[in-house]
């Protein structure tokens, strides 16, 4: 099925010089936490052309084994390679480790992982952090990449993990109970507090949707979003927008568009979506759905 919203039409030899010059930004994940991604993306160059894929169908994935998950990002980064993207940001931490960026290259597109987006971020901070805590899915704890990537560029920094499973099912369950979040914010984030972990690293996109929740139980602690890292890191490698660049061309995709990922989705984009977004609701690799 295929909905479109909205599309403002360009002139079409302007639409074909600038396209000759522009880049295509491939972004996906299991579901909604892709959308903090693009959203750090579209604050810092609104004029990207991005398309987003997000596997809601088969979310939250950070639990599934990991043959089963691999299969499942190998096909969302197809799938946006056949979009005709050059770019590729990955919006699912979980991915990011089963992949490695080595299998990322083997496509033949520049990519930009969320893992060494933000060891390279916190190794130009001049004032680093006196430890880390990882909060994450727990196909990411059990991997201990992220781990092993902080320490080896930290030796000296205490690192803390602390796995999450209850929080991705509540986020894309939207509307979430908010009770039944709290209860599983202060289940994870209080005995990380208690030992002194407050340089806690969202190692999972979905996290920054429920950022006041978590600076409820302490106002004054550092949340570093790798998603942030990451377009901070792309958007240093694409040339200068051009004065009066338009608008990005933006293709949202979703294998099970519900409320949650139209309700992030406008939260990523802004208020004027639907003046200028495509949105495209596809399933496009039925074998690997359960």
């Amino acid at each position: 099925m295929r909905q479109i919203i909205n599309n403002s039409p360009q002139p079409e030899d302007d639409r074909q010089h600038e396209q000759a010059r522009r880049s295509r930004v491939g972004i996906f994940d299991s579901g909604v936490g892709g959308f903090t991604v693009l959203k750090a993306l579209l604050s810092r160059r609104p004029d990207l052309d991005i398309v987003y894929f997000g596997d809601s169908l088969n979310a939250p994935n950070g639990s599934r084994p990991p043959e089963q998950l691999h299969g499942m990002c190998h096909n969302m980064v197809q799938f946006l390679v056949d979009q005709g993207v050059d770019i590729m940001a990955v919006g699912c931490n979980s991915c990011n480790i089963l992949m490695g960026s080595g299998e990322l290259k083997s496509y033949g597109i520049a990519s930009f992982d969320l893992v060494s987006s933000t060891v390279d971020w916190l190794k130009l901070q001049h004032h680093k952090p006196q430890n880390l805590a990882i909060l994450a899915t727990q196909a990411t704890i059990n991997s201990r990449y992220y781990e092993r990537k902080l320490q080896e560029a930290f030796p000296e920094l205490p690192i803390r993990s602390m796995a999450a499973p209850k929080l991705v099912p509540l986020i894309e369950s939207f509307p979430w109970s908010e009770y039944d979040l709290r209860t599983a914010v202060q289940e994870y984030l209080n005995p990380l507090l208690e030992e002194g972990f407050n340089n806690i690293v969202l190692a999972c996109s979905h996290y920054r949707w429920i950022e006041r929740y978590l600076r409820e139980l302490d106002s004054e602690m550092t949340l570093i979003d790798p998603a942030e890292c990451l377009a901070e890191r792309l958007v240093a490698t694409l040339p200068a927008a051009p004065e009066g660049a338009r608008r990005g061309e933006l293709r949202l995709y979703s294998s099970h568009p519900n409320e949650a990922f139209s309700h992030f989705a406008e939260m990523a984009i802004g208020r004027d979506a639907k003046e200028y977004i495509k949105l495209f609701i596809v399933n496009p690799y039925e074998e690997h759905n359960v």
